[in-house]
């Protein structure tokens, strides 16, 4: 399967946290899969180029509402902020997994499963971990937001109609 990954260098941030609990997922950028999988994407909008360009746009608007949300929950510290940063995380996933934005989908994949894990027994240290990563997550979705301004570009030149 051909992948188009427009992706400018992007290092990862691996912050650990300092508990002994196992930090925030921070897998390696390459192990994230493509930014965004063109063919997947074209797939799904049956080449619809126009429409693939409209959930795009939907999507980032709707991604960095998610992480701002997740921002305010980590910086309020409160009780349930797991909670919230999973429930945000699970809605990421599922938009970026049906749009073929690979490194969005693991990446808040990982976040949604390590927030299940914390909650109702989240540390402090727990909480720069968290913000880690989601300044990771956020760095990702702004990626495929300068992706997403020669998208139509791309798209077309991938044989859409």
């Amino acid at each position: 399967m051909k992948r188009e990954n427009e992706d400018a260098d992007a290092s990862t941030d691996n912050k650990k946290a300092k508990s002994d609990e196992p930090a925030a997922p921070a897998p390696e950028d390459e192990d994230l899969g493509a930014l965004v999988n063109v063919e997947g994407l074209l797939e799904m909008v049956d080449n619809d180029v126009d429409f693939a360009v409209d959930l795009l746009n939907d999507a980032l608007g709707e991604f960095s509402s998610h992480v701002d949300t997740m921002r305010e929950a980590v910086a309020g510290k409160k009780d349930d902020w797991p909670l919230k940063v999973r429930i945000a995380s699970h809605s990421i996933k599922g938009v970026a997994g049906n749009l073929s934005m690979e490194r969005v989908h693991k990446s808040s994949a990982a976040l949604e499963t390590w927030g299940r894990e914390r909650e109702g027994k989240a540390s402090d240290d727990d909480l720069d971990a968290a913000s880690a990563s989601v300044d990771r997550l956020d760095r990702y979705v702004g990626q495929i937001r300068t992706w997403a301004e020669t998208a139509r570009e791309t798209l077309e030149a991938a044989g859409a109609n």
